[in-house]
């Protein structure tokens, strides 16, 4: 029988998820916190100081961002030294921000180090500390291929993109994976429904790259506009940052900004963009039938996201839901009050295993897709840019041209054939024309080549003035 309700640890043995749906779901949501992120090297917020320390140390920010990782460090040694009466953890990078915001209200003569800077040296400091945290493997790497290798976001990806809208994607987090990994595996995605008909993610908080005029008398200050980013290969072999340059208004000439809300419990979402997006939000969690939660603990310091959800559940078509906390027992308790009694002990399944194992296994499960959805495991996911998928047409002529070079048994499955490596080898011009594989691969075109500047496929801008 399999366990629903909560898991105490983590083990081997543990029962795995068990769907209580005959059908697969005709909408689902996936929503994204921090640990989500974690997985492939973001810092949770109390490690974002020593990150920061640690990055700086080896002269990788560029130079506009030194002064604010700097300024940002000092005043952490600042408030430590004046905090000698009540506790605070300053490890944590949003009860740093979180102070230097009550500054705006009010006059704080008693913390000197704060200043009326202080705030957005911090928010440069998360950013920047952010973008060189994440690591991800380059856009021609052999992880791309076959569905147990690489970032996991690929997985939740291809799963979202099978099932279609109104299923999508809510994220907390303001990082850019999941655009730069659907940009990897040929995938179209949008920030609006219906845009593109590709996978639809809804970012909360903002994101890095929405640019806005930070000339707020500008006539383009509430137009944002989408800015490509570009992957840089670092001193790890295969992996490498995804990073925005920055870039000035063309009306005006001022500096763009990101859009983004940062961690803090004065949380601004007026903008147009934020509300639009928070009211779509609202409508794909109305509809949804299941809910993936992947890292996020349901703080109680986020009371707007709680009430959204609150809100957006109360439809009552949730018939199932996973939650994956990474072992934080208070996130599990949270999550446990959050739904009543007698859902939960039917219908709530709450894991702290990693990402890494929920989207091998029990993510695909409750979206109800499986391993077999994608084809031969082996393939790459999504391997055509201009049309994503390997669909019933392509799976059909692969069959065939597996029995044709005599490369499958007499059940028609594999003998030894690596895709991975193959197509690898054919991406970075190490292959050889006389493989016996290099007509299929050829034909099917699953040695394509990422090229060009990563944009969303709907255009450069959305959401205009209201």
């Amino acid at each position: 029988m399999a366990f629903w309700g909560i898991r105490p640890k983590q083990s081997s043995d543990q029962p795995s998820f068990s769907s209580r749906l005959s059908l697969r779901p005709k909408a689902a949501v996936v929503l994204l916190g921090a640990g989500a992120s974690a997985s492939v090297g973001a810092p949770l917020m109390r490690g974002f100081v020593d990150r920061g320390r640690d990055y700086l140390a080896r002269g990788i920010f560029a130079d506009d961002v030194k002064p604010h990782i700097s300024d940002t460090l000092d005043l952490y040694g600042a408030l430590r030294a004046h905090f000698q009466i009540t506790e605070e953890d300053l490890d944590n990078i949003e009860n740093v921000l979180s102070i230097s915001e009550l500054r705006k209200l009010v006059p704080l003569p008693n913390l000197p180090a704060l200043t009326e800077t202080s705030t957005a040296s911090v928010q440069r400091f998360i950013e920047a500390v952010l973008v060189k945290a994440i690591r991800l493997p380059g856009p021609e790497s052999g992880e791309w291929v076959g569905v147990h290798f690489g970032p996991p976001q690929k997985r939740l990806l291809a799963a979202i993109w099978r099932l279609g809208q109104p299923s999508a994607i809510i994220t907390l987090n303001y990082d850019c994976i999941l655009e730069y990994c659907s940009y990897c595996l040929g995938l179209p995605f949008t920030y609006e429904p219906n845009a593109c008909g590709g996978v639809e993610i809804l970012k909360l908080h903002g994101s890095i790259n929405w640019m806005q005029c930070s000339n707020r008398g500008c006539e383009e200050a509430d137009r944002v506009a989408v800015a490509p980013l570009e992957y840089r290969p670092t001193d790890k072999q295969d992996y490498g940052t995804v990073e925005l340059n920055a870039s000035s208004c063309k009306s005006c000439g001022a500096p763009q900004r990101p859009l983004i809300v940062p961690p803090t419990w004065a949380k601004d979402l007026q903008h147009p963009v934020l509300r639009a997006t928070w009211a779509r939000a609202l409508e794909v969690l109305a509809k949804a039938e299941v809910l993936a939660v992947v890292g996020y603990s349901l703080p109680a310091a986020d009371p707007q996201v709680r009430q959204l959800l609150h809100a957006g559940l109360s439809s009552a078509n949730l018939r199932q839901a996973l939650v994956s906390v990474g072992g934080d027992e208070l996130a599990v308790e949270r999550w446990k009050q959050f739904f009543r009694g007698s859902w939960r002990d039917y219908r709530l399944h709450v894991t702290n295993q990693t990402f890494d194992f929920v989207a091998n296994s029990e993510l695909l499960a409750v979206l109800g897709v499986s391993i077999a959805d994608f084809g031969h495991d082996q393939l790459q996911l999504l391997p055509v840019p201009q049309s994503p998928g390997i669909n019933c047409e392509v799976r059909e002529r692969l069959s065939q041209m597996m029995k044709e070079k005599g490369i499958c048994n007499a059940a028609g499955g594999e003998i030894g054939v690596n895709w991975r490596d193959e197509i690898q080898r054919r991406r970075n011009g190490t292959a050889s024309d006389s493989s016996q594989y290099a007509p299929l691969i050829r034909e099917l075109g699953l040695d394509w080549r990422p090229s060009g500047p990563l944009l969303p496929v709907h255009g450069s801008h959305f959401y205009c003035n209201e």
